[in-house]
């Protein structure tokens, strides 16, 4: 464990340095060259870190592992080990261990704090980008609520974004609202804007045309005042910013309920989106523990101890990784794979290789 702590440590140092000079510390430097203060700018430093981390730490086990049991094997200690009578497999009990612990301490992140931070750092992007009189986040966003039984209720759709127009009070524009009653549509509004307060879901609506049935059935259309605001419940600000907000800024209890409303809209296709979000979360952390299964033997194999070769190994297994995951990621998106399944291909990947190479070092 002594042997791989220290390469460990400098191995995060190196690829987070790597990571963050490829587009943050760009950005760092442009902000600091129109004047953002350097308080914004050390924010913006500390939000970009978690997921950096998040990312690196199998990369930095599998690089740790590699030289670590490459310089024992290279100065025979495991050979003197092995004479000993101690099978290889309980030398790697403890990295492996503290590869598992790295492994849970990458999934919490992933869980709870990279979310956040990437909302962070997006917020302050968008500031910037709001001083320079860039537009940003025009896109549109739809909300789905479900009833008791799973079954569609309301939808709501903005043209724009949500926006703030006071303290605690927030505008939509060009909305639609359908409400559904067991899973079918019986009322369409359409409105100009749309006006609510923070931690309510009551709106008032402006510039309503509202379409639905009677209770006979017929189809009925009415036009308001353009002046008379309609009073519609909808669901809080918090809510809509949650469906607004693209995957990477939610929590994984977000996604799971954003994935369950998207199931019981039919919006399947978007629905495996959220859930391949999910299973990467779990799964890029695990391959800290991977990378170690595959290092460890990896390094024991001859001509090993060279830190250039480690080095480069590691990219070359790394790189192989990703495409892995993306091509993967993809099989779930589409629905060729279930999307768990799809994503723990690249580690199911990495557990026989790890086997593989086990028994290898073995024989």
């Amino acid at each position: 464990l002594s042997e791989i702590v220290g390469p460990f440590l400098f191995s995060i140092l190196l690829f987070t340095g790597l990571f963050m000079s490829a587009d943050n510390l760009l950005k760092i430097l442009d902000y600091a060259s129109k004047g953002v203060p350097a308080g914004v700018l050390l924010q913006f430093f500390l939000l970009a870190l978690p997921p950096v981390l998040a990312l690196v730490s199998p990369i930095a086990i599998l690089l740790a592992t590699l030289l670590g049991f490459g310089r024992l094997s290279g100065d025979s200690e495991l050979t003197a080990v092995s004479a000993a009578g101690v099978p290889f497999e309980r030398v790697m009990v403890p990295v492996a261990a503290f590869a598992f612990i790295v492994s849970c301490v990458g999934m919490y992140i992933n869980s709870t704090v990279v979310p956040l931070s990437q909302r962070g750092r997006q917020a302050i992007i968008n500031g910037q980008k709001q001083k320079a009189g860039q537009l940003f986040g025009g896109a549109g966003f739809t909300y789905r609520k479900t009833d008791a039984s799973g079954k569609l209720s309301l939808l709501v759709h903005s043209e724009g974004p949500l926006a703030t127009i006071g303290a605690g009070k927030f505008r939509l524009t060009d909305v639609t609202v359908t409400h559904y009653t067991d899973g079918k549509p019986v009322k369409t509004i359409g409105a100009t804007t749309a006006e609510g307060n923070l931690d309510s879901a009551d709106w008032v609506l402006w510039g309503v045309v509202a379409y639905g049935r009677d209770e006979n059935g017929g189809s009925f259309a009415s036009s308001e005042d353009l002046f008379k605001g309609v009073p519609e419940t909808l669901a809080t600000p918090e809510a809509l910013l949650t469906s607004a907000r693209p995957n990477d800024e939610l929590t994984t209890g977000q996604l799971q309920e954003k994935a369950r409303i998207l199931r019981s809209s039919n919006s399947d296709a978007e629905a495996r989106g959220v859930e391949v979000e999910m299973a990467r979360r779990i799964m890029v952390p695990l391959g800290s523990f991977i990378f170690a299964l595959v290092g460890a033997p990896l390094g024991v194999t001859p001509n090993r101890a060279s830190k250039g070769v480690g080095f480069g190994y590691s990219i070359l297994i790394t790189f192989l990784y990703w495409i892995l995951l993306q091509f993967a990621s993809t099989l779930g998106q589409n629905g060729s794979l279930p999307p768990v399944l799809a994503v723990a291909l690249p580690n199911i990947a990495g557990i026989m290789l790890g086997i593989y190479l086990i028994k290898r070092v073995r024989r």
